[in-house]
């Protein structure tokens, strides 16, 4: 294993490679086209109300897009499910459900960098059950002058066992990787303090006028000159300033003008963090990612689980190895459990340092609207990764399941500053 260097990473939890060889440097996304993914989609073609289309598009953020295509229909943004949420710098593939829209408008629609085929009908709108995972195709370009192919599978030798599972810096904001923050002051149900981290808290990424906006509401909290400064594009955040404009003081209630969707990433960013320390801790602590010890989790591909006890840890070696299941790490939400497992131990010591406990996410589960009942996620990611050289550095192609992120491979073949991977 080997430490990272960059502060940014461990800010959000991630402080460890598993592959202990030199990176190759280098920088993903120098073009859009550099960073490909397609979705995999379990959904069934016949007859129903709702149109399924094949989504491409390049260099479109998903929610933007999302909320064009029903403006151009007419219709509302709620009417459009989709299975998984794709990257905005890069070459997407996925697919949409549109509710009651015949198929010649949506053929009819002309959009810049975007093609949207009608491929099919269906009963039901497409949502989250339906990704079964995601094909990559990443072109890694400008590396260092140590790169080398022998480098290249040296690196993909020592992750063969598996690459650590970690949340992906997208979970937590590119530009400003505060997601997770907001979160813990929703849970604490500080809503000032979760406002003033969401509309003024800049990001060293950020363009000019973004950041005195920022600064601006950091120093005075006046709503009326920070959204008079706030670039357009930023409309999360000027929905927040109008609410405040409206209704001064009430903190609480802004959040709630965000869809049901965007509300969920604040909380779920903070169990994320949660996880990503408590994985980082066993990679540190010597724990394998693989080998189960006495009260880890065992995550079957069922969606059963069971805890290791002295009586089973043999046969849950076995059962690995078959790849029946996995090591996984519980993310505690609103249902207490009791757990004892190494991981679990130290999950339980940084919420208690954090003040978190499992009431708040019941009431942030009332509040929001949505359930935090606490998930197990994998503690390693396993892939077949094929490494080809390019001309100006090399490609990998791998595919991943539903939640797991691509840039935790290849930070494991770059190991460079975190913002050359966004």
């Amino acid at each position: 294993m080997k430490q990272t260097l960059y502060p940014l990473e461990n800010d959000i939890g991630i402080s460890w490679y598993i592959s202990e060889t030199e990176g190759t440097g280098g920088i993903i996304r120098k073009y859009p086209e550099d960073f490909f993914v397609e979705e995999m989609s379990t959904w069934s073609s016949g007859s129903g109300k709702y149109t399924i289309c094949r989504l491409t598009k390049i260099n479109w953020d998903q929610q933007r897009i999302i909320k064009e295509i029903s403006h151009r229909l007419g219709i509302s943004h709620k009417r459009i499910g989709f299975a998984g949420t794709k990257d905005k710098r890069a070459k997407t593939i996925q697919y949409i459900s549109l509710y009651d829209v015949p198929a010649q408008y949506i053929e009819s629609l002309s959009i810049k960098d975007v093609e949207l085929q009608v491929i099919g009908q269906a009963n039901q709108q497409l949502s989250l059950g339906f990704l079964s995972g995601n094909k990559f195709s990443i072109i890694i370009r400008e590396c260092n002058s140590a790169y080398d192919i022998n480098k290249l599978q040296t690196i993909s030798a020592e992750i063969a066992q598996g690459v650590p599972n970690y949340y992906g810096l997208q979970r937590f904001g590119v530009k400003r990787p505060n997601t997770h923050l907001i979160g813990l002051a929703i849970l604490k149900q500080d809503f000032e303090e979760a406002v003033r981290i969401f509309i003024g808290m800049p990001g060293n990424l950020e363009d000019p006028q973004a950041k005195i906006a920022r600064e601006t509401y950091m120093a005075t909290g006046d709503s009326k000159e920070t959204l008079r400064l706030m670039p357009l594009y930023l409309s999360l955040e000027r929905t927040i300033l109008h609410h405040l404009i409206e209704h001064p003081q009430d903190f609480k209630g802004s959040f709630l003008r965000f869809p049901k969707t965007l509300r969920s990433l604040f909380v779920s960013a903070a169990q994320s963090y949660f996880f990503n320390l408590t994985l980082s801790n066993r990679i540190f602590q010597g724990y394998s990612l693989v080998e189960p010890e006495v009260g880890d989790t065992l995550l079957f591909y069922d969606g059963k689980s069971d805890i290791v006890t002295e009586q089973n840890q043999k046969m849950a070696v076995i059962q690995i190895k078959r790849k029946r299941c996995c090591v996984g790490i519980y993310i505690p939400g609103s249902v207490p459990t009791m757990r004892s497992g190494p991981s679990d131990i130290f999950m339980q010591e940084i919420m208690e340092k954090e003040g978190i406990n499992a009431d708040m996410y019941s009431h942030a589960s009332q509040y929001l609207g949505i359930s935090f009942d606490g998930t197990i996620r994998p503690a390693a990611i396993h892939s077949d990764i094929t490494l080809t050289t390019h001309e100006d550095g090399y490609q990998m192609d791998f595919f991943l399941g539903p939640g797991q992120y691509a840039t935790t491979i290849c930070r494991e073949f770059m190991k460079s500053p975190p913002e050359n991977m966004i």
